[in-house]
Parts: structure tokens; C-alpha cells; sequence
């Protein structure tokens, strides 16, 4: 025998099954733990839940009182946890999108029966809307309510008695509403129109701020200029706002119809002419 050390061919066999074992368990046991992560996962992966839908929205309302107005609301359905009001002092009736474009700060957790201390002057309007907030559920706003002073009565024209119009059963239908254009002039627009067939006894032409897509709202949120008489020119309105215009027809016995509304933005007002002398205008 020689001098060198025995060495077991079994005993090196054993030893790399054991260590190859070991790999065998330890990916075995990765692979495992991997599938119950993957299915205590949501499908689809990570995902937040779903946030529920109000059955009706809040309805606000105001009225004028000392030193301001008052807003009060009926609550939404199901009741929020909290109401934010928005609102803007404007010379016209504003949207939704005026008064959270241009609108003051709002009142953040708002106390029903609250109050804005707002003074109006002639030609100025006070719009207001209410969000409804609750946890897990969709922010919900009230339509848009409106208190304000005009500027000046439309101009009237028609029959003297236009009021009986609305007071006769309405079972006709109008052939044609009236075809409405407006165009923009210098911080105003300027509205034209063609008859009815039939011809109407009275036309009322309704203006908002901003871009609508529905005549209701329109005429629910906006300005009334009642008897108005084609040509009729909105003043004073805001440079760079969109507005949307709607004209009606009413005639004893028929029923209203409306004209495709018109969406413009009137023009910049031009800077005041400096004088060429002291005093002197040109």
C-alpha cells in the first residue's frame, strides 16, 4: 500500500447528490413561495377600490340677505360627509367651468345656512354651486344657482299680450325655429336671426359662460333677454370667455323651439385712443 490517504469514490458520489439536493429544495421551496404571493394578488394585479356613484346631487339655493347672500342645500343622496361651495360675482350668470376658472376661493366644509358676503351693483350676478364629498364615492355638484341685478330691461317688442302665450294649451308644432348667427365684436357678440315658421309673437334669446351642449342648461343657468329684437347685441361680456347662445320662438298654441345653439368668444376690448393734444381726442 502506498502512503497516500484512501479516498471513497461512494462517499464523493453522496456528498454531490446532497449539495445538488439542496439546490433542488431551495429553488423547490422559492417557487413555492412565489405562487401564494401571486395568488393572494387581486387579478389583474394591484389594484384601489372602486369608488361608488351619489344617487342625486345636493340642490343649493340663495337668497339675498344683510350685507350678502345666504346659500342653503338639500343634502345628496346618500348624504356627503362634507359640502365645498364655489362662486363667482361676474356682470353675467356663469357655468360650472366660468366659476372654477375664474371663481373666488371656495368655501371648503361649508356650513348649510352660510353666507357670502358679496355686494352686487347693477349688472352684476352671483353664481353658485355645491360639491358633494363623501369617502369611497365620486365628488357630485349641484347645478348652478344664480342671484343678480340687470344692467337694463331688453328691449320688447311683439304683441302686447305676449304673457297670454304661455298661459294657451301648446299642442301645435312650429314647421322651422329660427336660424340664429352671432358674431363677435369688442367685449360683446352680436346676435341675429331669421323667423320662425310660423312666425313667433315673441323671441328670447338666453346667453351663459361657457361651452354647453344642452339647451336646458342653458336656459336654466343663463340670462333670459325676453322680447328681444333681432338685431340684439350682448355688452359687456368678458374678452377670451367662450359663451353659448340660444334663441326661442313662442307663438299662442305652439310649442317652444329652439335654435342650434352658438358657441363664440367675444373680442379683446381695444385700448383707449391716447389724445393727440392736452384734452383733445382726435
Amino acid at each position: 500500500m502506498s502512503g497516500q490517504p484512501c479516498v471513497c469514490k461512494a462517499g464523493g458520489k453522496m456528498g454531490r447528490s446532497l449539495q445538488k439536493n439542496k439546490k433542488v429544495c431551495f429553488f423547490g421551496f422559492f417557487w413555492v413561495v412565489w405562487c401564494l404571493i401571486i395568488l393572494s394578488c387581486p387579478a389583474g394585479g394591484t389594484t384601489t377600490e372602486k369608488e361608488r356613484e351619489f344617487i342625486s346631487p345636493p340642490v343649493v339655493t340663495l337668497a339675498a340677505d344683510s350685507g350678502g347672500y345666504t346659500y342653503t342645500w338639500t343634502d345628496s343622496d346618500p348624504p356627503a360627509d362634507n359640502y365645498d361651495i364655489y362662486w363667482r360675482k361676474a356682470r353675467h350668470p356663469s357655468g360650472k367651468w366660468s366659476i372654477l376658472t375664474y371663481g373666488e376661493e371656495p368655501v371648503t366644509k361649508a356650513q348649510n345656512g352660510g353666507a357670502l358676503t358679496v355686494t352686487l351693483q347693477n349688472g352684476e350676478y352671483l353664481s353658485v354651486f355645491v360639491a358633494a364629498n363623501k369617502k369611497k364615492y365620486t365628488t357630485i355638484d349641484s347645478a348652478v344657482a344664480t342671484e343678480g341685478i340687470p344692467a337694463s330691461p331688453p328691449q320688447i317688442s311683439g304683441n302686447d299680450d305676449d304673457d297670454e302665450d304661455d298661459k294657451v294649451e301648446k299642442t301645435e308644432s312650429f314647421f322651422a325655429g329660427a336660424v340664429l348667427t352671432v358674431t363677435p365684436e369688442a367685449g360683446g357678440l352680436h346676435c341675429s336671426w331669421t323667423h320662425s315658421d310660423p312666425v313667433a309673437h315673441r323671441y328670447d334669446l338666453y346667453f351663459i359662460e361657457g361651452n354647453y351642449t344642452s339647451v336646458d342648461k342653458v336656459k336654466m343657468g343663463g340670462a333670459r333677454v325676453r322680447n328681444a329684437v333681432s338685431p340684439y347685441i350682448l355688452k359687456d361680456l368678458d374678452s377670451g370667455t367662450p359663451y353659448t347662445v340660444v334663441i326661442t320662438a313662442t307663438r299662442s298654441g305652439y310649442i317652444d323651439i329652439h335654435s342650434v345653439r352658438a358657441n363664440i368668444i367675444p373680442l379683446d376690448v381695444p385700448p383707449a385712443s391716447e389724445s393727440v393734444k392736452q384734452g383733445i381726442q382726435p
